[in-house]
């Protein structure tokens, strides 16, 4: 299961060592001055990867976040997305939809499939059963590790941006004008619910398959206890977009 770092929400966005120093951040070690952090994934309090798309380089802790190395390869397509089963092996989403795959904690990669559209979100249920945002509005699926994916229409019109499934048979996605989708059926099919929030759902997140939480625009976080039939706002002290779960 994907490690969460934050109580609430990881804010993905370029900062400096100036501009985090004054939002009440602290800056760990950083490779460079300015980064555009676009995903973060802990395989366990020490080891760690994530990927900046200023220079497409994946970078890597083993001290908990305290130091940060780059890896010696440059990305030729821009990551979008991140998922390690263990510290080693792992495989990683691109804007242009291919997927590269690493063994050696991604001190070299290979590319295992090339599809059209961007692959976002990430999210794997086993070694073998995975899935990801195709392109805007449409996610894809993966039963063989991510050697092959079949794009499924998800019958919906506003683009995607988070996903999470409590179990290899239900899922959810989220994106614009309040959009959360359910799925029963390993992904086969799709139902838009009713959220009443017309804005932006960056992530959404369950801890089991009837407690959940989306997060979006304006610091907006909407709290489900019925497995997504019906969404309740939640007071949070920002005013800022919530980006990650």
């Amino acid at each position: 299961m994907k490690t969460v770092v934050h109580t609430l929400a990881l804010l993905f966005a370029t900062f400096t060592a100036g501009s985090a120093a004054a939002q009440g951040w602290t800056l760990a070690t950083p490779v460079k001055l300015q980064s555009s952090i676009q995903d973060v994934y802990m395989t366990s309090p020490g080891t760690g990867f994530a990927f900046d798309d200023l220079d497409d380089r994946m970078l890597r802790t083993r001290d908990g976040a305290q130091t940060w190395n780059r890896q010696g390869f440059v990305f030729s397509t821009t990551p979008t997305s991140l998922w390690m089963f263990t510290d080693s092996i792992g495989i990683m989403g691109t804007t242009t939809g291919s997927f590269y795959k690493t063994t050696d904690g991604f001190a070299t990669r290979s590319t295992v499939n090339t599809t059209t559209g961007s692959s976002k979100a990430l999210y794997f249920v086993d070694t073998q059963t995975g899935f990801a945002i195709a392109g805007d509005v449409n996610i894809k699926k993966t039963t063989d590790g991510g050697a092959t994916w079949t794009v499924i229409n998800t019958g919906n019109s506003n683009n995607l941006f988070g996903l999470y499934f409590v179990d290899a048979q239900t899922g959810f996605a989220s994106g614009t004008s309040g959009t959360i989708l359910k799925t029963t059926d390993g992904g086969a099919s799709w139902t838009a619910l009713t959220t009443n929030y017309n804005n932006l759902f960056n992530d959404v997140l369950f801890t089991n398959a009837s407690v959940g939480m989306a997060v979006g625009a304006g610091g907006y976080l909407a709290r489900t206890t019925d497995g997504g039939a019906t969404w309740a706002p939640v007071t949070t002290p920002t005013t800022q977009s919530l980006y990650r779960l």
